[in-house]
């Protein structure tokens, strides 16, 4: 059996791998050479670059689509599938490094930390015959408690789960979620309430954290619309999906100071363009697509999709395998 990894994983996962199969790593993830390198492969493992299906079509022994992580959006999943080939993916890696990144970020806004450190590295608050608290807090270095807020949660899946729990816990928040219509409403722990709209979700929402998927549905499902509908104090967070949030309305709701702050780790295109106006803000922590990156969850997303494409190499049914939509 032979395994092509698109660009390299964790050690950990490719030791696994060569314990079963031959392991190839592509040259880059451009589309010619993965459709050069396919052939001939019984799997093929993917981060986040494109699987084109250029490269399914030249695919001639193809059985199974390993994704290095949680979302689909870059698998023509019904083109997949309608040529037979299996699709695993992470469901369970890197939860908690998202969950984590998410809270950084909302202490971070909260607290104004980069904007400090920022002031503080440019010698600003060097000044002799001030009081350093007072002058800080003057320059807007003051910032916002946690405690007590309201949590608006944006996508219940386990990441969602998991930023409701700790911030429930650890900062007595009150939670607040909302799920698509196309996915099933769970039970929800006692002091957590439904909304039934995005609408209704963000208005008393001191933290919007979006945990959505990317479908047809969700694209620029937070716009101008929403933003009025926000606190001036509200914090949003998007560590999910680019294209969920409309960065041109996001850009002016920040800059008119229409919400308090956001934290982005993706983006619509990816990489973002050098243009993209939210570079030029201050009200905004930026960070690149690294939610999910943490040493652990590297380790973690490496043996998990290794499992499941050793899995369906040898005729079982991993218990990541994707199942296609109805």
């Amino acid at each position: 059996m032979k395994v092509l990894l698109s660009e390299k994983i964790d050690e950990a996962g490719i030791r696994l791998l060569k314990e079963h199969a031959e392991v190839f790593v592509a040259k880059n993830t451009s589309k010619e050479e993965l459709v050069k390198s396919i052939k001939g492969m019984d799997a093929v493992i993917i981060r986040s670059s494109q699987m084109y299906d250029e490269v399914i079509e030249a695919a001639d022994r193809l059985k199974v689509v390993g994704r290095h992580g949680i979302g689909l959006d870059n698998i023509d999943l019904d083109f997949v599938f309608s040529k037979g080939i299996k699709v695993v993916n992470t469901p369970t890696a890197n939860s908690n490094s998202v969950a984590e990144h998410v809270i950084a970020m909302m202490m971070a806004l909260s607290k104004k930390l980069v904007i400090c450190d920022r002031k503080m590295k440019n010698k600003d608050l060097c000044v002799e015959g001030i009081s350093l608290t007072g002058y800080a807090v003057s320059l807007g270095c003051g910032g916002l408690e946690l405690k007590g807020k309201n949590l608006a949660i944006a996508g219940f899946g386990r990441i969602g789960r998991l930023i409701a729990q700790k911030c429930a816990a650890a900062f007595e928040m009150n939670v607040k979620v909302y799920d698509p219509p196309i996915y099933k409403k769970v039970e929800l722990p006692e002091k957590y309430e439904w909304a039934e709209s995005i609408d209704e979700l963000v208005k008393d929402a001191d933290y919007l954290s979006l945990n959505l998927p990317i479908l047809p549905s969700t694209r620029n499902i937070i716009n101008k619309k929403v933003f009025d509908e926000m606190k001036p104090t509200a914090i949003l967070i998007n560590c999910a999906r680019g294209g969920i949030v409309n960065e041109e309305d996001l850009y002016t709701a920040l800059k008119g100071n229409k919400i308090y702050g956001a934290g982005i780790d993706v983006y619509s295109p990816e990489p973002p363009l050098k243009e993209n106006k939210l570079f030029d803000l201050d009200n905004i922590i930026l960070t690149p697509h690294v939610a999910a990156s943490t040493k652990e969850s590297r380790t973690a997303m490496a043996l998990e999709v290794a499992h499941g494409v050793i899995d369906v190499l040898n005729g079982k049914e991993p218990y990541n395998l994707v199942k296609p939509r109805k």
